[in-house]
């Protein structure tokens, strides 16, 4: 997001005569112009309107100025450079040839079309550090006064004719404005903000006509028009084309507008023609300490003034009118105020010399008033997340009140929408996000997000394939970014890798460790957040512009994502699951620490700042779960890889402590034996079991990889050292593993973060302490971190060479060039050996990498290491997988660039965001299949039969016969219309057979469960399904199925019939009410459900919708239905 600093500065710039002006700013002497530039120079705004700044031609006096003063520093302040000007003439001192002033004379500076001794006296000077694109500069210099509708021209009191203080003739040449009318576009980052200038004449030095009070009034209402849709059409700038701004259009009034809302001598609501025009941001009054200070001090008329002193821009005379509120900066409604503020410090600050305390001028009687707006409006960007086959989550943030739309389509170009949400802003400090549902699986979408300003962005997102697909799968994963260390280059590469999803890994902020979003009274750095609105800073300093860059909203627009959390979202090393009571941190003396208020605030902003379902618990009868958010999430990828997040934090128990001195052996040793047999929970009870679950059923559903995102590593790195990952938890990590292998789960993947470093190992456990290690076929691998100063290898390295400066002096000496082999030639080798040599191999643990094994692990998993090492720990970085759709060979590669340090950063931000991320490793890893268990048919009609143990038949196309053996059979009918069994090519059912799941694919299928509890889909197609043994689900899909549940068999079971909405009307056969039931699927509760008896049948609808004709049954009732 660029922020633009706007400025208006009546400078005070002119002199008696002309050329005096050119003169005094030759040399860098001239006190006035010394302060005039400091302070310009420390408010430092990107586009600023100089007022009373002499006109000269040549604009030599802004060229002085700019080479004398602004371009050197003054006090130490740093220089400013504005390379774009624009200056015009002023009406000021033009000769009107006219007694404008009626005082009998024609050569006065009150008969000038604007009041001045001479030709731009009181001139005004536009300074941008943006392009100007000066062919569109529109300027009002000769637009005439009577031309404007229901001008307010001044009345001659002693008249009766209304408005005739002016002759006609004078009336014909009148110009309005008293000096000029700019508008000037400015671009800034392909965007044009219309700067609109003017000075208009003050509103005293006349009579009782108040010809200077009506003039200033009109001066005014010519931007309110010029501003506003259809109210200025009859505006003509001096090229004669006529008409306002378009609407839609970005703009800042800027300049000493000459009029106060409630004091001075202005007539009434002049300047609230601006200030109450809806097009108009007044959410931010610019504001100082010195105004109020001022007004204090200096008393008078100030004593008796209506408005804030705080608001005061010009130091005036005492008596009167005293100091007002003359000079404003108003951007567009469409563009956001970020910040704003008036130059006047009080005079107790080190600054007050620099204005001083009124006469004589220091710098000028105005001060400088600048307003920061955020160009794009959507400062964080846009985000899809939580994507499944049918639905997702669109994110945004607009700091623009009111209503933000959302359209997606699955055309690039949007010619055509299929649908659209929408959303309120209510508070621009919190996200908005809508849930779509009914997308189609296996398809890539597009959206676009507009908000209340108009402003626009676009994004894409891919929902995941049916199951029983094998498309293949990309994605990617990392975590752990500070703030201050932000706009992460590391991860610069990941939008062009068109993702199918990225993992937010956890410590997406590091709320616990100062950065310049969240600062003490003082202005340092606040060490942690506290309050809600802090959490939210803390997020948005995250995903948001810094050095012309933001990768995380590059990346989260062009992928969706999932996203958990690990400590440093709430504070350091806390433990959800303990009382409040056993930590400090958290001041409430009662409940759990996840109840407690630092973490509520710290969830509800990660969970406002990321495209994520919001997600609670039910009554889980476990105190830690109940009723709390879940973070938990369970995806699958079609048939190549089904996806588990865990949260480790919320739930947890403490850690046990780990050893006062690592290097001490015996204190070691106590902590591994305690991390084995002390019954403390990582996960809490519910989670451990939703993951074991989940685990058996992406293998009971033939899904090839399980990938389980778990915050910390579950491999062993630091063991009887760092308790604070699954380390300190070894009775529950034994626990996972042994369920792995004892249910024969292949292919299983944990994904960690937290180390801010590669570590890759396969997985072995302990049931006793210093028990044989149990080997399995899993591995570990940790990502990242994206940003986190100073990478772990540089942090390990440290704690190895301490004390030998020769061994420090030969790391320091190697390159960071992660490499295949163990020879120690770069920092990596010299990190893992000493990982290695000192915390693994002594304590009989597997060293790490898959290549390097204990002898009871050799060989388990197949892998080949290609590019870089199994440990890369010098590199801040992001890990892609790559799943094969034809081999299923998963691929791992990880990213990095060369580690920064936020000193590194800022002394030349190009330098570091310039980095571009290379292969720092990379490596294959080929799934555990046994190929005679997979069955794959042709195109063609076939027969198809398995065998006695588990298969996977995919019959493709064609109208085959399928029949799985007696094992636990996958068969998917693919197209044409088939006949498929579960158990044995025969009509009646056998004995024995498996829990089998059958997919009936396109066509009109005949799909038979036989034994066993079998799970049967008809998906699309008129279809006749009979579950036949068993406690079986069947489930028609899509078309006017046929389902019979026992029908035919010397014994039924407890079968569900599912329905469900828009899938076409299902006869159910053979249901037999308090054995059966009959599921509900997407969403369908039997609230939604009307039953009618029909002629000894009953009918099942929804609406307008039949869902379903049971036969032989007249009445059911709500337990009858269960959800599915």
């Amino acid at each position: 997001m660029t922020e633009l600093r706007v400025a208006t500065y009546n400078s005070f710039l002119n002199r008696f005569g002309e050329g005096e002006l050119i003169q005094d700013l030759s040399t860098p002497n001239d006190g006035q112009a010394r302060a005039v530039a400091e302070i310009i120079q420390r408010a430092n705004p990107d586009v600023i309107l100089l007022n009373e700044f002499d006109f000269d031609e040549n604009g030599e006096a802004i060229q002085l100025f700019q080479e004398n003063y602004l371009s050197i520093s003054q006090n130490g302040v740093d220089p400013v450079e504005y390379p774009y000007v624009y200056l015009a003439p002023s009406n000021t001192g033009i000769p009107s040839g006219l007694d404008l002033d009626n005082d009998g004379s024609t050569t006065g500076p009150g008969d000038a079309f604007g009041f001045g001794f001479f030709p731009g006296q009181f001139g005004m000077v536009l300074l941008s550090k943006y392009p100007i694109v000066e062919e569109e500069v529109r300027t009002f210099q000769n637009f005439r006064w009577q031309d404007m509708p229901g001008a307010l021209l001044p009345d001659n009191p002693d008249t009766p004719e209304p408005q005739d203080y002016y002759s006609p003739e004078e009336l014909d040449v009148f110009r309005l404005s008293s000096k000029s009318h700019w508008d000037v576009p400015v671009e800034v980052d392909g965007e044009i903000i219309h700067v609109l200038a003017s000075h208009p004449t003050p509103p005293v030095f006349d009579g009782p006509e108040d010809r200077n009070g009506t003039r200033n009034h009109d001066e005014i209402r010519f931007w309110a028009d010029y501003i506003t849709p259809d109210q200025g059409d009859y505006i003509y700038d001096d090229a004669r084309t006529l008409g306002g701004l378009a609407s839609g259009e970005k703009f800042v009034i800027v300049g000493d507008q000459n009029t106060d809302p409630f004091d001075g001598d202005g007539i009434p609501g002049a300047i609230q023609q601006l200030l109450d025009n809806p097009l108009v941001n007044t959410s931010v009054t610019p504001s100082s300490t010195g105004g109020p200070d001022a007004a204090l001090r200096q008393g008078g008329a100030n004593e008796t003034q209506l408005g804030d002193p705080a608001f005061d821009t010009a130091d005036f005379t005492d008596t009167a009118p005293g100091n007002l509120r003359a000079d404003y900066v108003l951007p567009s409604a469409n563009l956001a105020i970020t910040e704003a503020q008036v130059f006047w410090p009080a005079s107790e600050e080190p600054l007050f010399d620099l204005v001083g305390s009124g006469f004589p001028v220091v710098s000028s009687d105005h001060r400088l008033v600048y307003v920061d707006v955020a160009v794009n409006t959507l400062p964080n960007g846009v985000a899809s997340g939580d994507t499944t086959q049918d639905s997702t989550v669109l994110w945004t943030r607009s700091l623009i009140p009111g209503e933000v739309t959302f359209e997606y389509t699955t055309d690039a170009e949007f010619s055509a929408i299929a649908g659209t949400a929408t959303a309120t802003v209510s508070d621009p400090t919190i996200p908005v996000k809508v849930e779509v549902t009914g997308l189609e699986n296996g398809t890539e979408y597009f959206y676009r997000v507009t908000d209340a300003g108009g402003t626009e962005a676009e994004g894409r997102f891919a929902t995941s394939a049916e199951f029983g697909a094998q498309t293949g799968l990309s994605f990617g994963v990392s975590g752990d970014w500070r703030g201050e260390l932000a706009p992460y280059p590391a991860i610069i590469n990941v939008a062009e890798k068109n993702l199918d999803f990225f993992v937010e890994h956890g410590d997406t902020i590091y709320a616990d460790i100062g950065s310049p979003a969240v600062l003490n009274p003082d202005g340092t750095r606040k060490e942690q957040a506290e309050t809600l609105p802090e959490y939210r800073a803390k997020h948005d300093e995250v995903y948001r512009d810094r050095f012309g860059l933001n990768t995380w909203a590059e990346l989260r627009a062009s992928t969706s994502v999932l996203a958990t959390i690990d400590d440093h979202e709430v504070t350091n090393d806390f433990a959800g699951g303990e009382l409040a009571s056993s930590d400090d941190r958290f001041p409430e003396t009662e409940g759990l620490i996840n109840d407690t208020e630092l973490f509520e605030n710290g969830l509800q902003a990660f969970q406002e700042y990321n495209p994520l379902r919001d997600e609670f618990y039910g009554a889980t009868g476990d105190e830690r779960t109940a009723g709390e958010r879940q973070l938990y999430r369970y995806n699958t990828y079609g048939s190549d890889a089904a996806v588990m997040v865990i949260d480790t934090r919320s739930f947890r128990d403490q850690a046990i402590p780990g050893p006062e001195n690592f290097a001490d052996p015996a204190q070691v040793i106590a902590v591994l034996t305690e991390t084995l047999t002390a019954d403390k929970t990582l996960l809490g009870e519910v989670q451990l079991e939703d993951l074991k679950q989940d685990l058996l059923a992406a293998d009971a559903n033939g899904i090839t990889w399980k990938f389980v995102m778990v915050p910390e590593p579950i491999q062993n790195i630091f063991p009887g050292v760092n308790t604070d990952a699954f380390e300190g938890y070894g009775k529950e990590r034994t626990e996972i593993l042994k369920f792995i292998t004892e249910n024969n789960i292949d292919n299983v993947v944990f994904v960690s973060a937290d180390v801010h470093t590669t570590f890759v190992n396969n997985l072995t456990y302990q049931e006793v302490p210093f028990g044989e290690q149990i080997p399995t076929n899993v591995f570990d691998i940790s990502t990242g971190a994206v940003a986190f100063d100073a990478p772990t290898g540089e942090f390990l390295a440290n704690l190895v060479t301490a004390g030998n400066p020769e061994l420090s002096a030969f790391y320091n000496s190697l390159p960071i060039a992660p490499d295949t082999d163990d020879i120690v030639n770069d920092k990596d080798d010299f990190v893992e050996q000493a990982v290695n040599s000192t915390l693994l191999e002594p304590l009989g643990f597997d060293p790490l990498g898959l290549d390097n094994n204990l002898p009871q692990a050799e060989g388990l998993i197949d892998a080949e290491l290609i590019q870089g090492d199994y440990f890369v720990g010098h590199t801040y970085g992001w890990t892609q997988f790559d799943i094969d759709p034809e081999t299923q060979q998963l691929t791992v590669t990880t990213y990095g660039i060369e580690a920064y340090t936020e000193a590194e950063l800022l002394a030349d931000p190009e330098a570091i965001t310039s980095r571009e991320p290379v292969i720092v490793s990379q490596f294959i890893v080929n799934p555990q299949v046994d190929s005679s268990a997979v069955i794959t048919g042709t195109e063609e009609d076939e027969t198809l039969v398995g065998t006695a143990t588990d298969e996977t038949i995919l019959a493709l196309g064609g109208n085959d016969t399928v029949a799985g053996g007696l094992g636990m059979d996958s068969i998917d009918g693919g197209e044409g219309n088939d006949l498929l069994r579960g158990d044995l090519n025969e009509r009646s059912s056998a004995d024995g057979g498996g829990d089998d799941t059958i997919s009936g694919g396109a066509g009109n299928d005949r799909i038979g469960g036989k034994a066993g509890n079998d799970v049967l889909y008809g998906d699309t197609g008129n279809d006749r399904i009979w579950g036949d043994q068993g406690d079986d689900l069947l489930w028609g899909g899509l078309g006017n199925d046929r389902l019979y549940g026992d029908s035919g068999n010397l014994s039924g079971g407890v079968d569900t019939f599912v329905l469900a909405i828009g899938e076409g009307t299902d006869t159910i056969l053979d249901f037999e009410s308090g054995v059966d039931l009959i599921g509900l699927a997407d969403g369908l509760t039997f609230a939604d459900l009307t039953l009618t008896s029909q002629n000894g049948n009953l009918k099942i609808a929804s609406g307008p919708d039949t869902l379903a004709i049971v036969q032989g049954v007249e009445g059911l009732t709500e337990t009858d239905f269960a959800l599915v």
